[in-house]
C-alpha cells in the first residue's frame, strides 16, 4: 500500500464526472493515498489558476501524481488576467508547453481549468496519468455534450497523449476506480 505522504490530484470536470470523482477519491483514500481536488479549496486566497500552480508544486514535492480524466466537457475557462499573471510568474511556461505539447498562446488562453491542471502537471514535471471516458460511459444527470467542446477536448487529448501517459478508456465510475487502483504502483513510486 502506498505511503500516505503521496498525494494524488484528481483532475476532471465536475458537471460531467462528479460521481466518478467521489468514488475514486474514497477508494484512493482507503488505499492510504491523500487526495486533493479543486473543490476543496474554497474561494479565498488568490485565483484558481494560482492555486492550481501551487498545488502542482506541492504534489511534485510530495512525490505525488495527477489523475486527469478527459471527457466531452471543458468546464470553466480562467479569466485572461489570471492566465497573463501565471505566464508572467513563469516566463518559461509557454515555451516549455509549446515544446512538449505544441500548444500556442492562443490555444492556451482558451483552455479550461481542467486542461490547465494537465498542462501545469507537465510544466512542473508531476506524473500525469490520463484516463478517457468511453462514448457510452454514463455522465452526470443533466449533462449535455456540446460538439464544439468535445472537439476542443479531443484536440487537448491528442496534445497530451503524445507525452506517453495515456492509460485506459473506462465505461463506468467503477471501472475508472479499478483501473486507477490497479495502476497505483506505477502512478506512485
Amino acid at each position: 500500500m502506498p505511503s500516505s505522504k503521496h498525494t494524488i490530484f484528481l483532475s476532471l470536470v465536475s458537471g460531467e464526472f462528479r460521481s466518478y470523482r467521489k468514488l475514486l477519491a474514497e477508494d484512493l483514500q482507503r488505499s492510504g493515498v491523500d487526495v486533493e481536488t479543486q473543490e476543496q479549496w474554497g474561494t479565498t486566497g488568490g485565483t484558481t489558476l494560482q492555486k492550481l500552480d501551487d498545488v502542482m508544486q506541492r504534489v511534485r514535492a510530495g512525490d505525488g501524481a495527477v489523475i486527469h480524466v478527459v471527457g466531452h466537457s471543458l468546464g470553466y475557462v480562467p479569466p485572461k488576467a489570471a492566465v497573463d499573471s501565471l505566464l508572467d510568474k513563469h516566463p518559461d511556461l509557454l515555451p516549455k508547453l509549446t515544446e512538449y505539447t505544441g500548444i500556442t498562446r492562443e490555444l492556451l488562453a482558451a483552455c479550461s481549468y481542467t486542461q490547465w491542471e494537465a498542462y501545469l502537471a507537465v510544466f512542473h514535471q508531476v506524473r500525469l496519468h490520463i484516463y478517457r471516458a468511453d462514448e457510452k460511459a454514463p455522465r452526470e444527470e443533466g449533462f449535455q455534450s456540446k460538439p464544439d467542446e468535445q472537439t476542443l477536448q479531443d484536440d487537448h487529448f491528442q496534445r497530451i497523449r503524445e507525452l506517453g501517459r495515456d492509460r485506459d478508456v473506462f465505461l463506468s465510475e467503477e471501472r475508472l476506480s479499478s483501473y486507477v487502483l490497479a495502476d497505483l504502483h506505477d502512478i506512485l513510486p
